[in-house]
């Protein structure tokens, strides 16, 4: 399949560092990519699902957390705005409420694990969740 492919090209440029236009290429996808999640509603749909959660964990409110973490990261500002918007207009409590509920819910050994993982993942060593 195209993941597999994509996989091995991966592992193959770990070796080596990356050159300035190599790094730039892959901020650019990145901010391509956000972008058309963005113009998709994926903000607003982020926000929703969280507050829908009423803070309670699950496979779908996980996806959803990466889902939010991957449209903001590298701080994109259009993304942050839109999230700031839809927060002040619909004034939903609910979220805070859920997102403090799920906080209270993680420890510092989540959080341990969590950082375990991405370092696992940033290095390929993790192909499926949890493995």
């Amino acid at each position: 399949s195209c993941a597999e492919n994509e996989e091995e090209e991966e592992e193959e440029e770990e070796g080596k560092e990356k050159t300035f236009e190599e790094k730039e290429m892959e901020k650019q996808k990145i901010l391509y990519q956000q972008a058309r999640l963005h113009a998709r509603g994926a903000a607003e749909m982020v926000l929703q699902m969280i507050s829908a959660s009423k803070g309670r964990f699950g496979p779908m409110v996980t996806g959803t957390l990466k889902l939010g973490i991957s449209i903001l990261n590298g701080g994109n500002v259009l993304v942050q705005q839109k999230m700031l918007d839809y927060l002040k207009d619909k004034r939903d409590a609910g979220f805070f409420k859920s997102l403090s509920a799920l906080m209270m819910s993680c420890s510092i050994l989540d959080l341990n694990a969590f950082e375990r993982q991405n370092k696992a993942e940033s290095l390929g060593m993790v192909t499926e969740e949890g493995s």
